[in-house]
């Protein structure tokens, strides 16, 4: 399947949420598309993401019916895992190719500070290396799209495994 997701950071709360979401929309044959993590601190998982092929296990606890309910399920929607800071050109390519559809981000502000280059310019770098940070630098990478992604409040959302309703904005 095609890599059709970007999505900055590994933890295991976006696993959960948007790895799984895109499964599901993978199996009910709503989204056909795969997801490429990027690992943005020096601390992540894609090593270990990497070496189980993208796969995790997703346990489900709760309740149903007031009744204590657990579920297993594998999820297989990551296709791979970079790391910003010695694979940033990698991530800049993936952004500015036409058929990536979303792109995800958990990063706060607390990961990233403002400097001044050289002629005053403000720029946002991370906290953990010398790449700008994820929004400023992949602006430049997705202008090139043929169809470039609009701006989050220009989208009408709605979870892409709902077919009945039209996706256009």
């Amino acid at each position: 399947m095609p890599e059709r997701v970007l999505q900055f950071g590994t933890g295991m709360l976006l696993r959960a949420l948007c790895a799984a979401s895109v499964d599901a929309a993978n199996r009910a044959g709503a989204f056909h598309g795969r997801i490429v993590v990027v690992q943005s601190t020096p601390r992540g998982s894609a090593r270990a993401i990497n070496a189980q092929d993208g796969l995790f296990t997703l346990v489900e606890r709760g309740l149903q019916n007031g009744a204590p309910i657990e579920r297993t399920r594998l999820v297989g929607s990551i296709a791979r895992a970079l790391v910003a800071d010695s694979e940033w050109e990698t991530v800049r390519e993936i952004a500015a190719r036409p058929e990536l559809q979303v792109i995800v981000s958990n990063v706060t502000e607390a990961g990233f500070r403002r400097e001044k280059k050289k002629g005053g310019a403000a720029v946002t770098r991370s906290v953990h290396g010398s790449r700008p940070t994820s929004g400023s630098a992949l602006r430049s990478s997705t202008a090139s799209r043929q169809a470039p992604l609009p701006p989050i409040s220009e989208r009408r959302w709605r979870p892409v495994w709902d077919t009945s309703t039209s996706s256009s904005p």
